[in-house]
């Protein structure tokens, strides 16, 4: 009688979540290494605090350069948890002033409008990677954020800026329970 082969063990449903989510971030760690160095699109969010830690671990300080836009649509609140959240990450930041309400596309607010404003803002943190001669701009957005309508997306991939989350694969839950593991205080 001929012997059956043995059973593939199946890992116990946390164990393979766990294995899962390590191998997304491998594969957020290679491409971070393939574009050898960053400038991050960071709002201070669960999504980009992710991003620019992760960037920060893969390729260092000098070659990961967070930035804020500040602007008089974005709360003051915000701009100073960002600040200190990069402080508290050791990451290289900058802050730099955006005017989208100068913006036509994005002053007359069609639904579209935040296509105008992340476009104004992408334009300027290409300018400055090449400036600097950093080799990519990376935002935060997800493997979940294209189910969803987001006009930024569409500018950001008009001009060739990186998704290093969503080439990865990691969805929203997945960004949350990397952000916990690495003890990142933007998780929930």
């Amino acid at each position: 009688m001929a012997r059956k082969p043995p059973r593939k063990r199946r890992l116990p449903r946390k164990s393979r979540g766990t294995a899962a989510l390590a191998a997304k971030r491998a594969r957020l760690e290679a491409i971070l290494k393939e574009l050898r160095s960053v400038v991050v699109a960071f709002s201070g969010g669960v999504d980009s605090t992710l991003l620019a830690a992760e960037a920060r671990r893969a390729l260092g300080r000098d070659n990961t350069l967070a930035v804020t836009a500040s602007s008089e649509t974005y709360p003051a609140g915000e701009l100073a948890e960002a600040k200190a959240l990069a402080r508290q990450l050791d990451l290289r930041h900058v802050v730099i002033e955006t005017r989208e309400l100068d913006v036509p596309g994005f002053r007359g607010n069609p639904p579209d409008r935040c296509y105008f404003c992340k476009k104004e803002l992408l334009e300027r943190l290409l300018a400055m990677a090449r400036e600097r001669g950093m080799a990519a701009v990376c935002d935060g957005a997800n493997a979940d954020d294209p189910s969803a309508w987001r006009p930024g997306l569409r500018a950001a991939a008009e001009l060739g800026v990186r998704s290093p989350l969503k080439e990865a694969g990691l969805a929203k839950a997945d960004v949350r329970a990397l952000s916990r593991k690495l003890r990142l205080p933007t998780w929930d």
